[in-house]
């Protein structure tokens, strides 16, 4: 029987004291001298101390939360602010980054670092190499964001339901979200985009990267910056590949029944895949964009409720742009805020805001883990590439399955050494549909991600 005891002890042990909380030294939480946040167990403070949730905190340093895989039997990371106590304080990063969060709460809402928030500030955070997995309202740095979020970057994957996005999932009425950037991969239903999946705020030089999967049934919207508007979108672009029953290059409806919603200088050239499609805008109850485009060629979209579409060539010429009013750098006719800039290089030699080069840039983390990345292009037909990252020396296994669990193929099945690597995935032979991919390393099944074969 002791034996028995200590076994179930040993089996439990691990997590009922994977997550410590630590306070921070330094700091009283007031404005003039908030928390200092330094570590992983600083940060756990801030979630199990609701008490604190309407103080100031500052971050130190970078931190990793890889232990956060761990946590709670595996459903990861708590979110900080709830239904009962909403996170109402400021949360400055510093430019700091927070890498390996990981959350897999596929039945919780308001899914994020951040969960359910009011009145909030947070500023200068890079949330990198990120997994979040939830049901409704599900973004990497907040579920629901009532208030400001600047100068933010996201990366990594997120997976829910409704109102899904790279960095949130729904920014809330009077909050606006400005110089933040996301570089996430996103798959969800219904409200997709690759910054925010539902948008009552104003969102300002801000722009996605990353992929846009949502569902291709009924009217379920998806968009490379937001997959639903009511709000104001200004000077912002996306590049994102999105594919959805209802998808556009920005967004997949800008609805004006709330709001007087508006998208203004902004352009998106990722493709787009759907039902009803179009470049900027699926769907509109009322044309309200104004020089706006979207690069016909690259999206393989021509027609759009709002906006124009152009060239790839006209995309990448400044004129095109200045013609429309857009304020870019070395002139001065449409103003001095220098908020555009084009160099032919940078962001594929399309436009990009001033603030990529001169603030906080594309952030990118040395990456300290193993790492399965998605596959690109994606959606794909009937190539694709698989990149995945080892720390150390290992045996090797991806495999693909369907979306009924049966296995498809068998991409690699060797040792190994650590560093980078990539596998083309060659579904020629397969129908088009839902397939995952599956990374195991020692004979330990790692992370699963989805794919989508478009033929």
């Amino acid at each position: 029987m002791k034996h028995l005891i200590l076994v179930i002890l040993l089996t439990f042990v691990p997590f009922l004291f994977s997550q410590t909380t630590t306070p921070p030294t330094d700091g009283d939480g007031t404005e003039d001298n908030p928390y200092q946040i330094s570590t992983l167990d600083n940060l756990y403070w801030i979630t199990a101390t609701d008490s604190v949730w309407n103080k100031y905190f500052v971050q130190t340093s970078d931190i990793d939360a890889f232990d956060t895989a761990n946590w709670f039997e595996g459903r990861g990371w708590l979110p900080i602010g709830n239904d009962s106590v909403r996170f109402s304080g400021l949360y400055n990063g510093q430019n700091f980054s927070i890498s390996n969060l990981y959350i897999n709460r596929p039945t919780e809402d308001y899914i994020g670092l951040f969960g359910k928030t009011y009145y909030v500030e947070i500023n200068n955070i890079n949330i990198v190499n990120s997994n979040v997995t939830g049901k409704n309202n599900i973004g990497i740095l907040a579920g629901l964001i009532d208030g400001t979020a600047e100068n933010c970057f996201s990366s990594g994957n997120v997976t829910g339901n409704d109102y899904v996005g790279g960095l949130l999932g729904t920014l809330g009425t009077i909050s606006i979200i400005n110089t933040c950037q996301s570089s996430v991969n996103v798959d969800g239903s219904n409200c997709v985009g690759g910054l925010t999946g539902l948008n009552f705020g104003i969102i300002y030089k801000c722009y996605s990267t990353g992929d846009v999967i949502g569902s291709i049934t009924g009217e379920m919207y998806s968009g490379g910056l937001v997959g639903r508007n009511y709000n104001n979108i200004t000077d912002c672009f996306s590049s994102s590949n999105v594919v959805g029953a209802i998808a556009g290059g920005i967004t997949g409806f800008n609805d004006l029944s709330e709001c007087e919603s508006m998208i203004y200088r902004s352009f998106s050239y990722g493709q787009v895949t759907g039902n009803v499609c179009g470049g900027i805008v699926a769907v509109t109850n009322l044309e309200n964009i104004f020089d706006s485009f979207w690069d016909t060629e690259t999206s393989m979209i021509d027609s759009s409720a709002g906006g124009t579409g152009l060239t790839t060539s006209e995309m990448k010429t400044i004129t095109t742009f200045t013609d429309a009013g857009w304020d870019f750098v070395d002139e001065t006719t449409n103003g001095t805020n220098d908020i555009w800039n084009i160099d032919g290089a940078t962001n594929n030699g399309y436009p990009f805001l001033s603030w990529q080069t001169t603030g906080i840039e594309t952030f990118q983390a040395t990456p300290s883990r193993i790492s399965l990345e998605q596959n690109y292009p994606n959606p794909f037909n009937p190539e694709t590439t698989i990149s995945y990252s080892l720390m150390n020396n290992a045996q090797v296994n991806l495999k693909v399955f369907d979306i009924a669990g049966r296995k498809v193929c068998n991409l690699v099945d060797q040792k190994q050494n650590r560093g980078s690597h990539e596998v083309k995935f060659d579904a020629s032979m397969l129908t088009s549909g839902i397939y995952f991919y599956r990374l195991s390393i020692d004979g330990q099944a790692v992370e699963n991600r989805k794919m989508m074969l478009l033929k």
